[in-house]
């Protein structure tokens, strides 16, 4: 423990001995192992009581047991052991290698047994497989299958479980031998074992060597995993305490808590370190309220160990009997799960000394114990430093903290799984437990809810015990709330009246919580009572999520189905006001008044803020409204809201008007190209600066990010103005900050020098003058040069979805051309950055894969989607710009093909199709086979082409192509991915691969699912070489597209590393 030494007192002498560095020999014991602990405190302490051992007898006082007789026991245990257990010796050495003998495992109830059990085995040098007795037989199974284990001491109330797991196994797999082992009592009194033969103690320590003691996790995300320590890890519960030297700690610490998890462990340990005496009962006693109350009382004890539900239950004892016993005790150690603020507060509040404990099973005890003083609070743990812990901020303006430790024996850290937030009064030492990091429920938008903040509200309630969330693969989350008050769960109206009652702090829950993650139904609660269905939790007394939500399983799939109708109105009949009943349904999704006048009908919802998942609660409410009515429509699609995404197309759809989806696609599409050329015409005719002054939109995102760095970099352009997205009236200090961030998601540093040419406005594209004051507007006049980059990356829009965008780049053809009255001389040139897949299907319609650098004006080369459809009108638009423009403006849009991350820092955005392709291979287990070829390249290179078109000396070309000239075979990168993924080389076919991806509804684990239909329809043509791009004129203009090689080991290798780094890929 760093300096910090356990020392000795005039009644008890502390063993000395330190964790991260050995004591000086003049002063340590040398101590490196648990049994070495015992051996010194039996030689040096010998009649200290170790344990008070709790007996089944009524008000018996515990039997006391001192060092020297647990020394004796451990002794006998270690020679039945090595007579009894097959398989039993010492580590020997053998080709230059230490061999050990197969773990034996312990599954035995809670009491000294498993320490004297512990110690013996530890002391003969056999790893030890520390079972709960709690667990299932397919746990035990699985446990002692991963570890080896060549045999199991069982206990007698464990045999039934032990037997059932063993005969699991199948043919040819080694069945570990099943012993009853003797119990405790038997050797601290019988004196027949002291004629076995006594093994010597193995005291050869390797501080590296983890198969010493072998824990395993809770399992409560799936079957338990074992988890492989040193011979320090134990030592480490022992010196996880803050007493000095001076401090009087020897009065018995009652602990309610099983010896076979960790926070059991750290009372036996601090006995051993600091003499104090810990006090348990026995193993055939369930732990309560009264029940340990009776052990404090026998015990004479001065402290206690427990967990957050046995203090509730003492707190709430008739007469303050547990109030009355907690108060007078030094300090009442509470860990295991989070103890209610109503619960902690009205302890603190009667006097008792509660200390919050937190620990990790791999890392061990986290929390020291100590006296609490007057300046402690309880709410928050303090955290040790004297096993080289550490905080880390993820750096992403939540004011959370990740706890990041280094095991005893690991090569690596290890991340706890917690996320913590600081005590803003002692921010340096003290932390709240938020919740797990992984304890998040992902909703079927792939939305992430952390919903312990909401449990925790909701459970502060004095009429709720418990409660849960659930909501995985949902598109809301719900509540399981056991209640504490008497209550027939099957009579709707007691039901219905107690969700009533703590509505108020579901709400409270909410104010914490995330739009998405906010519970809005009443009828996303399901009651229950502990004598109706009782929540399952750990033998740690947490609640098991999983579990919960499999035994509950009925009941929400009701709660769904019910909360789908919930409020639900019929749709309205013919001739009645379908128009206002749609405007009052999404109004209250967007929390817009219907009233409004700045809305009307033709609106587009994504400009107005809908999501994804709003997008589908609309529709899931018209479906419901249409099942209400009983009325007959026709089948809606899945997309009709992206397809049909203002109040009158809406309409026009359920009132049975709406055009073909079908017709006329093209004729919709060259629709909108002549409207907005029709204005263009129509744009006032303007009058070169040898500086360049730059517009740029979307320099958010990827790429928009390095066309800014790279802009800024160039000695000729002076000035880069970015035009991003309205977000709430940001500040410029915000819009600043949101420019950073974008960048330092791409791995770029932009220099003082190169901010100093920024220039960044809060735009809405679409409306005249961008949104902007007169005098912001004005100054966009000096421009000589506009890449019109912003662009919205969803696949689910429809082409009249887009109609802001092409309003937009009519608007960014009207500042280039007002941008030129007061100079005629200058010859504003527009750079629109379009797509590959614009003119997608122009080899199904000519035959031939290469497609040429020019404008197409057959609306049927684009893909069936919105997005490229919608990316083809913009094109006609900035070429019939340029056309009528002549010699006022030059225009050329630039098809991209498939841009990777930058091959500077590898960053590539997890939200792309091909990370989440990699992602749900990770879930399969394998990657598709994709046939062809592929023609990547960084988005790095990419701006850097972009720039030499846009700067080129002669007038540009329509169109340009951007891709990769040289075309690479998926097979190669295929094998590259598997080795980086350890994913096996050999991939299965793209359809079967498609079928498992449709097969798999956890959106978190299998973000493929999100885009399934552009895989089904677009990918492979796209994708596999059956669409090149010529870019024979690119080539000509840009020296970094002539010079392109392909994408190399070393990108691959810096792309997953990054997926990785950001928590996408395992």
């Amino acid at each position: 423990m760093n300096s910090k030494m356990a020392s000795s007192s005039s009644s008890f002498r502390r063993p000395r001995f330190s964790l991260l560095k050995p004591p000086p020999t003049d002063q340590g014991d040398n101590i490196r192992t648990y049994p070495g602990l015992l051996f010194f405190n039996a030689k040096h302490n010998p009649s200290h009581i170790f344990c008070l051992q709790g007996v089944r007898e009524h008000d018996a006082a515990p039997i006391p047991i001192t060092f020297a007789q647990t020394q004796l026991s451990v002794q006998r245990c270690m020679g039945w052991l090595a007579k009894n257990v097959k398989g039993i010796h010492s580590p020997q050495e053998a080709n230059g290698k230490v061999e050990k003998a197969a773990a034996v495992g312990i599954l035995m109830g809670s009491d000294v047994g498993i320490v004297i059990y512990m110690m013996a085995l530890l002391s003969l040098g056999v790893p030890v497989v520390l079972l709960s007795a709690r667990l299932t037989p397919v746990a035990i199974a699985h446990l002692l299958k991963s570890t080896s284990a060549g045999s199991v001491v069982v206990s007698q109330r464990c045999q039934r479980t032990a037997s059932e797991a063993v005969a699991s196994y199948g043919n040819g797999e080694n069945i570990p031998n099943i012993y009853e082992p003797i119990s405790y009592d038997r050797f601290l009194e019988d004196e027949e074992w002291d004629s076995l033969e006594i093994p010597p103690a193995y005291d050869v320590v390797d501080e590296m060597d983890r198969n010493v003691l072998i824990l395993h996790s809770s399992g409560t995300t799936g079957l338990p995993k074992p988890i492989y320590h040193p011979h320090k890890y134990m030592l480490g519960y022992a010196t996880c305490h803050l007493f000095g030297e001076n401090d009087k700690v020897d009065g018995v610490n009652c602990s309610t808590l099983p010896l076979f998890h960790g926070f059991g462990l750290l009372s036996p340990s601090l006995a051993l370190s600091v003499g104090k005496p810990f006090c348990i009962p026995p193993a055939s006693t369930i732990p309560t309220a009264t029940s340990t109350l009776s052990l404090l009382r026998l015990s004479n004890a001065r402290s206690l160990m427990s967990v957050p539900s046995i203090l509730e239950d003492l707190l709430y004892l008739p007469q303050s009997e547990g109030i009355n016993a907690l108060r007078t005790l030094d300090f009442v150690a509470v860990g295991g799960g989070p103890i209610k603020s109503t619960v902690g507060a009205a302890l603190v509040e009667a006097g008792v000394k509660l200390l919050n404990h937190m620990g990790a099973t791999e890392i061990g005890a986290i929390a020291p114990i100590f006296l609490p003083g007057p300046d402690y609070d309880w709410r928050y743990l303090l955290l040790r430093k004297d096993i080289g812990l550490r905080l880390e901020d993820p750096g992403d303006g939540r004011g959370l903290f990740k706890l990041i430790g280094k095991p005893f024996g690991w090569d690596q850290e290890f991340l706890v799984q917690d996320l913590l937030q600081c005590n803003p009064r002692a921010p340096e030492s003290q932390f709240k437990i938020l919740g797990r990091a992984d304890d998040l429920i992902v909703l079927a938008t792939g939305e992430k809810v952390l919903p312990r903040i909401m449990e925790m509200t909701v459970a502060n309630d004095c009429k709720v015990k418990e409660a849960i969330a659930f909501g995985d693969g949902r598109f809301n989350i719900g509540l399981i709330v056991e209640a504490s008050i008497d209550l027939d769960v099957k009579d709707e109206e007691q039901v219905s009246a107690y969700v009533e009652d703590i509505w108020h702090s579901v709400q409270a829950g909410n104010e914490f919580t995330d739009n998405h993650g906010k519970i809005t139904s009443k009828g996303m609660i399901i009651v229950t009572t502990p004598s109706y269905k009782q929540l399952a939790r750990t033998d740690k007394g947490s609640l098991t999520r999983k579990t919960i939500v499999q035994e509950f399983a009925e009941e929400i799939d009701a709660a769904y189905r019910k909360a789908e109708m919930e409020g639900i109105e019929a749709i309205p009949g013919p001739g009645e006001d379908i128009k206002t009943w749609l405007k009052a349904i999404v109004g209250n999704i967007l929390k817009i008044s219907h009233q409004d006048p700045t809305w009307s009908d033709s609106n587009d919802f994504f400009e107005l803020g809908m999501d994804s998942l709003q997008a589908t609660i609309l529709r899931r409410k018209i479906l419901a409204s249409i099942t209400k009515s009983g009325r007959e429509f026709k089948e809606l699609s899945p997309d009709f809201i992206f397809k049909h995404p203002t109040i009158d197309t809406l309409h026009a759809l359920l009132s049975g008007n709406a055009p073909d989806s079908g017709r006329e696609r093209a004729e919709r599409m060259n629709e909108m190209v002549r409207k907005y050329v029709s204005n263009i015409k129509s744009l006032p005719a303007p009058t070169m600066t040898p500086t360049a002054i730059v517009l740029l939109t979307g320099s958010t995102g990827s790429l928009g990010s390095f066309l800014l760095a790279q802009l800024t970099a160039l000695p000729h352009v002076g000035k880069v103005i970015c035009l991003n997205r309205r977000i709430n009236s940001l500040s410029s200090k915000d819009l600043h900050s949101r420019q950073e961030a974008a960048l330092s998601r791409g791995g770029i540093t932009i220099p003082p020098s190169s901010w100093e040419k920024i220039i960044i406005h809060e735009a809405d594209l679409k409306t005249p003058s961008f949104g902007l004051s007169d005098s912001d507007y004005g100054s966009l006049r000096s421009v000589t040069h506009i890449i019109h980059n912003a662009w919205p990356m969803d696949f689910n829009r429809s082409l009249e979805s887009f109609e802001p965008h092409f309003q937009a780049t009519q608007n960014i053809i009207s500042l280039a051309l007002l941008a030129n009255e007061s100079n005629p001389q200058n010859k504003p040139r527009i750079l629109f950055t379009s797509s590959v897949a614009a003119v997608g299907r122009y080899p199904a319609l000519t035959g031939s894969t290469l497609i040429p650098e020019e404008p197409m004006h057959n609306a049927q080369v684009t893909d069936h989607f919105g997005y490229p459809e919608a990316k083809w009108v913009c094109e006609q638009l900035i070429e019939e710009a340029g056309i009528i423009h002549a010699g006022r403006i030059e225009t050329a849009s630039v098809r991209i093909g498939q841009l990777t991350g930058s091959e500077s820092s590898g960053a590539w955005s997890p939200k792309e199709h091909f990370p989440s392709i990699l992602k749900s291979s990770q879930t399969i287990g394998s990657l598709p086979d994709i046939k062809g070829t592929l023609s990547w390249i960084p988005v790095d290179r990419a701006a850097r082409v972009a720039i030499e078109l846009l700067f080129q000396s002669s007038p540009p070309d329509p169109v340009y192509h951007l891709e990769n000239p040289m075309r690479q075979p998926w097979s190669d990168l295929l094998v590259l991915l598997s080795r980086a993924l350890g994913l096996p080389s050999k991939t299965i076919p793209f359809e079967a691969w498609l079928d498992k991806v449709r097969s798999i509804t956890d959106v978190e684990k299998n973000p493929a699912g999100k885009v399934v239909k552009f895989l089904e329809k677009e990918f492979t043509a796209m994708a596999s070489g059956a669409v090149i791009l010529d870019t024979r004129k690119a080539r000509r203009v840009s020296r970094t597209l002539a010079g392109s090689g392909g994408i190399e080991p070393r990108h691959v290798n810096l792309y997953v590393k990054y997926w990785k780094s950001v928590g996408h890929l395992l």
